[in-house]
């Protein structure tokens, strides 16, 4: 008789991973001009992604003002799945294509890409309060210290929702 068993042994710690994910790096960067409008937009985070957890509901891309619908895709994946330079510190890489945005200069709008606290780490970790990159002055920034600003806004930590240029919370509700 042949024996088809396969035994093997593994072990773990009492150590638990409670990184909280963060936004170290945005392509292009906040209020940035002169893009290509057809490249994606990405979101460098510091710690694993939960695959599951990166999808159209919890990322989104809004034109300002909200006057037609566009299309987008949402991925996520690590730096060499999008083809990126390599970011030390980076773990995972939320991507967002879309259609070819519209130019300012030709009558189109402002973009708002919305990343929700939907977003969670591999150990179902979310995205709160905001953190991201740092603003100009660092004293607003986003650091994810502070549960009474649970909001980024363009780099801006704040206490309410995000909105668009007329007033309106993003993500938007369809």
């Amino acid at each position: 008789s042949v024996d088809d068993s396969y035994t093997y042994g593994f072990t773990t710690t009492n150590e638990v991973d409670a990184t909280v994910p963060k936004i170290i790096s945005l392509q292009p960067n906040i209020n940035q001009g002169d893009i290509d409008p057809t490249s994606p937009i990405y979101a460098l985070f510091n710690t694993y992604l939960k695959a599951s957890t990166v999808n159209s509901s919890s990322v989104s891309i809004w034109p300002d003002p909200p006057d037609y619908s566009m299309w987008f895709s949402v991925k996520s994946g690590d730096q060499s799945d999008f083809g990126l330079t390599n970011t030390p510190g980076v773990s995972s890489v939320v991507s967002i294509s879309h259609q070819t945005f519209i130019s300012k200069a030709e009558d189109g709008h402002k973009y708002n890409p919305v990343l929700t606290q939907e977003v969670r780490s591999i150990n179902q970790i979310c995205l709160f309060p905001a953190a991201g990159p740092t603003s100009n002055p660092p004293e607003n920034s986003c650091l994810g210290t502070d549960t009474s600003k649970p909001y980024c806004c363009n780099g801006v930590a704040q206490a309410e929702d995000c909105k668009n240029s007329q007033g309106v919370i993003l993500p938007l509700k369809l």
